[in-house]
């Protein structure tokens, strides 16, 4: 049983690195260098990202952050790929204010990592949308 844990620990490690350092190291020829070219090329590495996340189990789980607050951690087949404790995109280092404001961001992460996204960025329109807490009582 621990053979197979180091395993799939092992192999996971490999996918997210493999694709980290597909996104950094692919070149292309300096012919074929524009702005069509390099979203095409986005594109193409975004949907092969896609395709391997497809294979895995994305999971979350709500954390108690500190000072009442939430947070989440994102599991790519039982293992943590994602600790968050404060909410993303917006400074300082507040969790959330409830645990439904944490799981619609983890669910809106999950998401993004399914469709290709990698690194999952979460920015001020998305909270909005989202309807995130961002300000909190001052003590």
């Amino acid at each position: 049983m621990r053979c197979s844990k180091k395993k799939l620990v092992l192999s996971l490690c490999c996918f997210v690195f493999s694709i980290a350092s597909a996104q950094q190291t692919t070149t292309i020829p300096k012919e074929r260098f524009n702005a069509d070219s390099l979203k095409k090329e986005f594109a193409k590495q975004k949907r092969a990202t896609a395709k391997k996340m497809a294979k895995v189990q994305l999971r979350s789980m709500i954390i108690n952050a500190g000072d009442g607050t939430f947070g989440y951690y994102i599991f790519a087949d039982g293992q943590m790929l994602i600790e968050q404790k404060t909410i993303p995109g917006l400074s300082g280092n507040k969790g959330f204010i409830s645990k439904e404001e944490a799981a619609r961001t983890a669910a809106f992460v999950i998401k993004k990592l399914r469709s290709g996204e990698m690194p999952p960025t979460v920015n001020e329109k998305d909270l909005k949308k989202l309807k995130i807490t961002a300000t909190y009582n001052k003590d």
